[in-house]
């Protein structure tokens, strides 16, 4: 049985668990099956983590299957307590207060809000008589109340993988609740708006009325996923870009004199261009369409937002009703949220579509003229592909020490995070395109040639990523602070046809790379900071617009601050007024820790010891040198462990005593 039947098995088994809840599996006579499930739950959890470990599933889908996994063995253990006849042995393996919480949770089904056509739900709404308000107080207060208490709980004997589920089963009913509202509004009409509560739910089911609309029609307006809209567009707008960079720049590089072949190419790669930017203007339109029409959205979801938040500032509703109106609340800004990271994502597609047409417009003009694009000023030295591959290595390997060896990691919220380096065992994952480079080298050279044996001696765009992960009790997941990540953009298919690059990356190279940050670090909703290297260096325009503080991450994303660095003239390039990425900086310093300790030392023999008379303070290596305090003891350490001084702690902190 391949992987894939094993994952759909134990998914399918955990589902019809979860779906068929505990009201049908404490039946009598269902003690022994109860348990062969259980076990069987077990064998999948152990099967899904082998194959995490194998590869076979990347984290987040594990995450999520034994989430499902573990939710499913609760659901047993739940109907096990709440069995007339059971010896409670599989409920025992549990914390009780948690599985009496899901089977009171579980008896909300017989009028859940879920089942718009259930007639005993309907009955319900119809037997208030027009009371709203005491409808919600008799059937959706004490939904609210049981389901706020099982997520503010604490529950320190569950794993990571129950508390998931745990929230959400809670999380989901919760947010559902005020459509009680709307199906009584649905099935009886508006009743007379006797008091300031009912106005308040008659707006809360309207504003729950208007975001599911506004969500069916962006779902409607698009057809595919706003990511999968973004890849097809511009995916085979990258690809044919690429291609036609790399002929260009062929002819270039081997200073083809214009005869009459050579007019014939530049015609035809005109013919190109000009095809391009048709596909370009096309797909421009299309992005814009769907731009304008998440903005008016955003504009009507704000009003609503608003309303609701006027309602309750207005301290005039009784606890149970403004339960409502919150949950109502938290889901409209998580909508607002939603769709402004859709905008986000899309936006940033149009500013990458915006650049690569300037630059076809640019290279058009001397095409016409049948002419080759000017690339004085473009140009340096030329870097041979065994040279960017070592490059590539060299600094990925730093970097990667650097994040394992960092004595904190500022995160967004200022706070400091230190992690043992095994910690980042299951917090790492590396990428490269190798695939890609081995299609183009295929393409690319003799068939003779072992492309296998030639792919070390080519950069392969390598992608390194750390993710920093807090736990906590509740939320149950552990949350993502901060995601920090390298990636190397060289001209792979330059690099595969000449065995060498002359061009320094432009905006058009940075935003592709960002563009695909973006993407994630809006859906995942987690702050970030990308590090792009390139070979060949930068352009002059990109370095002033990252310098001059116009970051071109954070221009149309709250989410990424953006680091360049030239890996031919070994330089960082960031913008010094992002707090989060000057106060990260460091882990993009070509230097090692080793190497900065090593580099701290001679500084101290050279500038600091000749006028210490007894001593010298840990405080002014930090200042006069402008290291941080690990470097900086850890010089003072070295020092002292070769005789010159004596490390103590005074008063006045940390010393190297000379005396």
């Amino acid at each position: 049985m391949s992987s894939e039947d094993d994952i759909e098995t134990c998914l399918n088994k955990a589902k019809t668990v979860i779906s068929e809840g505990i009201s049908h599996w404490n039946a009598p006579g269902l003690a022994r099956r109860r348990k062969d499930e259980h076990e069987t739950l077990i064998e999948c959890g152990f099967t899904v983590r082998d194959l995490n470990i194998q590869g076979d599933v990347f984290d987040e889908t594990h995450d999520k299957l034994r989430s499902r996994i573990e939710v499913a063995k609760l659901v047993l253990a739940a109907a096990d307590l709440d069995a007339a006849q059971s010896d409670g042995s599989l409920a025992a393996q549990y914390p009780q207060d948690v599985l009496e919480r899901m089977i009171e949770v579980d008896r909300f089904r017989q009028y859940d809000v879920y089942e718009a056509d259930n007639n005993e739900l309907q009955q319900r709404i119809q037997s208030h008589d027009g009371q709203l308000y005491e409808m919600v107080r008799k059937e959706v207060a004490p939904q609210l109340r049981s389901l706020n208490e099982g997520l503010t709980g604490d529950h320190s004997e569950l794993s990571k993988y129950q508390m998931q589920g745990l929230k959400a089963i809670y999380g989901d009913r919760l947010e559902t609740l005020q459509d009680a509202v709307g199906h009584y509004i649905t099935h009886h009409g508006l009743p007379n708006v006797v008091d300031d509560m009912e106005e308040a739910i008659l707006e809360t089911a309207e504003a729950a009325s208007d975001r599911e609309q506004i969500v069916a029609e962006l779902e409607a307006s698009l057809g595919d996923s706003i990511d999968e809209l973004s890849q097809s567009l511009h995916h085979s707008i990258r690809d044919e870009y690429r291609q036609l960079e790399a002929e260009l720049y062929r002819l270039d590089y081997t200073e083809t004199t214009t005869t009459d072949a050579t007019e014939e190419e530049l015609s035809s790669l005109l013919d190109r261009l000009e095809g391009l930017l048709d596909q370009q203007a096309d797909r421009q339109a299309a992005l814009v369409e769907q731009i304008e029409l998440r903005e008016s959205k955003l504009t009507d979801l704000e009003q609503h937002i608003e309303r609701l938040e006027e309602r309750l500032a207005a301290n005039n509703i009784e606890d149970e009703v403004s339960q409502i109106v919150d949950a109502e609340l938290d889901q409209l800004r998580d909508e607002r949220a939603r769709i402004a990271d859709e905008l986000a994502v899309l936006e940033a597609e149009r500013i990458e579509l915006e650049e690569t047409r300037q630059q076809l417009e640019d290279e058009r003009t001397p095409l016409q003229r049948g002419e080759l694009p000017d690339r004085d000023g473009e140009q340096i030295p030329p870097v041979r592909a065994s040279e960017a591959r070592i490059a590539e290595f060299d600094y990925s390997s730093r970097f990667e020490q650097a994040v394992h060896q960092a004595e904190r990691i500022v995160l967004p919220d200022g706070d400091a995070f230190s992690a043992e380096p095994a910690y980042w065992r299951d917090h790492h994952q590396r990428r490269d395109e190798r695939e890609r480079m081995r299609e183009l080298l295929d393409d690319a050279v003799d068939d003779e040639m072992d492309v296998d044996t030639q792919l070390g001696n080519y950069p392969l765009n390598r992608n390194s990523r750390f993710v920093v992960q807090r736990s906590g009790r509740f939320p149950l997941t552990g949350s993502q602070e901060l995601t920090i990540e390298l990636r190397i953009q060289s001209h792979l298919e330059t690099f595969a046809r000449y065995g060498a690059d002359d061009r320094p990356a432009t905006q058009a190279d940075l935003l592709e790379v960002i563009n695909d940050v973006v993407r994630g670090a809006e859906q995942d909703d987690v702050p970030g900071i990308v590090a792009v290297a390139s070979p060949t260096g930068w352009t002059e325009a990109v370095e002033k617009t990252i310098q001059g503080g116009d970051d071109i991450g954070t221009t149309f994303s709250r989410q990424v601050g953006v680091v360049l660095v030239d890996l031919h003239d070994r330089q960082l390039i960031y913008d010094s007024s992002q707090s989060l990425v000057t106060a990260n900086a460091e882990l993009f310093e070509f230097e090692t820790l080793a190497e900065r300790v090593q580099t701290t030392e001679t500084r101290i023999r050279d500038e600091l010891l000749d006028v210490a008379t007894e001593y010298i303070q840990l405080d002014t290596v930090v200042d006069e040198l402008s290291v941080t305090e690990q470097v900086a003891s850890m010089a003072l350490n070295r020092l002292a462990t070769q005789g010159v001084g004596t490390l103590r702690q005074t008063s006045k902190g940390l010393v190297l005593d000379l005396r």
